[in-house]
């Protein structure tokens, strides 16, 4: 089976939507995968060519919400798991499992961990912290870290069939298996691990807001492959275990991230 994948089309920003207006995703396989950073929530309605064309030419389109998806909104009102339809054929969501033609795709947006040394600079750095609210507030460290320890617990209760939450609530998923032998996918927007992580970034505390080491878990997981995207480097195709780690990210067009980007990047799983 064939899947196309992509992620950080930031349709926000004129010179990516400009460059996707000319140069639009080209259909390569029947479903597609946005791991996040698509466009905000808040203005999804000026984006309506936009879903159109996915529609359109995709079967099925599954979008998962980076951290861009919540500027200008309230993430304590979307989080967990949820899976909505904004078309008849393209879903938004996250911390839900989904079975297709016998493979098992798994999404969570897999918001980053922020240690206490690094939480101050962080906040003082990152856009998030200006740009989304948590519960009628600016969104904190802590939010942040609630909501990692929601999307580790979903993917642990999906992933690992010895896991018990403890106190943390379980998210269900009325198409979770057990059966090892399927083929899994996971999708995730924040990084699951530093391995491989660009070195022009590898020294700079802020990187606990992109990317939080979960090695034990991917290995553990057994998936075929797993989508990433955020950090706006299209690093190439690595593996953990029996785990090949996979992105395509078109990053800000203005700053010339979006060369190694491809219109019809698939996957075979």
């Amino acid at each position: 089976m064939l899947f196309q994948y992509a992620s950080d089309l930031h349709l926000e920003f004129p010179k990516n939507k400009k460059l996707l207006n000319r140069k639009p995703l080209i259909a390569a396989a029947e479903i597609l995968i946005l791991a996040g950073d698509v466009m905000p929530f808040n203005i999804m309605d000026e984006y309506n060519d936009f879903w159109n064309y996915i529609s359109d030419h995709f079967r099925q389109t599954y979008w998962l919400p980076g951290n861009h998806e919540y500027y200008g909104f309230d993430a304590a009102t979307k989080h967990g798991s949820f899976c909505e339809n904004i078309r008849s054929n393209i879903s938004l969501i996250n911390n839900e499992s989904v079975i297709i033609d016998n493979r098992q795709f798994v999404f969570s947006t897999l918001w980053s961990h922020i240690g206490p040394v690094n939480q101050y600079i962080i906040q003082r750095r990152m856009n998030d912290f200006y740009q989304i609210n948590f519960d009628g507030a600016p969104i904190t460290p802590p939010d942040y870290n609630l909501l990692h320890e929601e999307s580790v617990a979903f993917l642990k209760q999906i992933l690992l069939d010895d896991f018990v939450p403890g106190n943390i609530k379980k998210e269900t998923s009325k198409d979770s298996v057990n059966n090892n032998s399927i083929k899994k996918v996971i999708v995730t927007h924040h990084l699951p691990t530093l391995l491989n992580y660009p070195n022009k970034y590898k020294n700079d505390p802020i990187q606990e807001g992109f990317a939080t080491e979960l090695y034990d878990l991917i290995e553990s997981a057994n998936a075929d492959c797993w989508i990433y995207g955020h950090h706006h480097h299209n690093t190439p195709t690595f593996s953990i275990g029996n785990t090949q780690m996979i992105t395509n990210q078109l990053g800000y067009v203005q700053y010339h991230e979006h060369n190694q980007f491809k219109r019809d990047a698939v996957f075979e799983v």
